[in-house]
């Protein structure tokens, strides 16, 4: 192959490259204002009312797409209302799919968090929220497990991992044995707090649990002995898919078993979309045409520019001379 030729294949190369690259960043690109959106509802519509139970979980309904929460009967709840370690935690019955399955599950929320340190409210305190399950079904990282953590920072912007919330579901890599239809049970419920304080850049957690709930007897100390030895969660309780005549509850069966399929709108929101879309696109646009089209067009615009131009005059000749003639000439 010629040294032209192998010019031809390197820019095709460079071009196959640079549209992978676009399409790559462009998906990147498109998650990000999705993303945007979903955050700039919960700002608006949900991060105000952690404490109200419906409204905040009718929100987790419209930004993780869950197909519903069941009102009641709670699954769990304890609440502590007085003294310096108050909080409140509720487990409920909830439900998601992929285009393929359906899962039942439960939610963990913790709310009502207010926490005196020698008289003081904290503010904002970090909630962990810990699970130590029957069965090493959870998967942390590359790794099979039996705990798994949850962390809840108020201070910072919604994240789908930033929600005083911890899901379970019936699936692999949750609460499924793998290779099997054994469901994990949840032995021990742990929740710990840090007032923001760091060392070595890392939140500093209060090494006494705000509180524990727990099948088997507790015997460390609990903050404002907020603790719970009888806890006992029944798998049946929250698997409810098989109680319905289909896949999903129809409107009788979402009445009788008290379940809340209620989303909020976020097409208010979609402009974000467009708009960050738009900016990448007009970008996108630019740097292709710089880097592929401008050389071309200039020399085209050069090329026609040269064509339209008069030729330029050429120096002038003198057609007569005078001779001066020499001596004896």
């Amino acid at each position: 192959m010629d040294e032209k030729g192998d010019d031809t294949m390197l820019k095709w190369v460079l071009r196959i490259i640079y549209v992978i690259v676009i399409s790559v960043l462009s998906l990147q690109i498109y998650h990000f204002a999705y993303f945007s959106k979903l955050q700039a509802y919960y700002e608006e519509h949900i991060a105000d009312r952690m404490d109200d139970d419906e409204a905040y979980l009718i929100g987790m309904n419209t930004l993780m797409g869950l197909n519903y929460f069941r009102q009641s009967p709670l699954l769990y709840v304890y609440e502590q209302d007085s003294g310096d370690y108050q909080l409140r935690v509720s487990i409920r019955a909830v439900s998601a799919s992929t285009e393929t399955e359906h899962f039942d599950g439960f939610v963990v929320f913790v709310n009502h968090v207010r926490i005196y340190e020698d008289g003081v409210l904290v503010d904002n305190p970090v909630l962990r929220i810990t699970v130590e399950l029957s069965e090493a079904t959870l998967t942390v990282g590359d790794e099979q497990t039996n705990t798994g953590s949850v962390f809840f920072d108020p201070g910072q912007p919604f994240a789908f991992y930033n929600v005083p919330l911890l899901f379970l579901f019936d699936s692999d890599n949750y609460l499924k044995v793998p290779d099997s239809d054994v469901i994990a049970v949840l032995n021990t419920l742990e929740i710990s707090y840090s007032n923001g304080e760091r060392e070595d850049n890392a939140l500093v957690f209060n090494p006494v649990p705000l509180f524990i709930a727990s099948r088997f007897e507790i015997n460390e100390a609990v903050l404002g002995n907020n603790k719970d030895a009888d806890f006992d969660l029944d798998v049946d309780l929250y698997r409810l898919h098989g109680l319905f005549a289909d896949d999903m509850p129809d409107e009788s069966e979402i009445i009788f078993y008290d379940l809340v399929t209620d989303r909020g709108d976020l097409s208010p929101y979609n402009h974000l979309v467009w708009r960050t879309m738009l900016i990448y696109i007009v970008i996108v646009l630019t740097l292709t045409y710089l880097l592929f089209f401008h050389k071309n067009v200039m020399e085209t615009v050069r090329a026609k520019r040269y064509q339209k131009e008069p030729p330029k005059p050429k120096s002038s000749q003198t057609l007569f001379h005078d001779h001066e003639e020499k001596d004896g000439k």
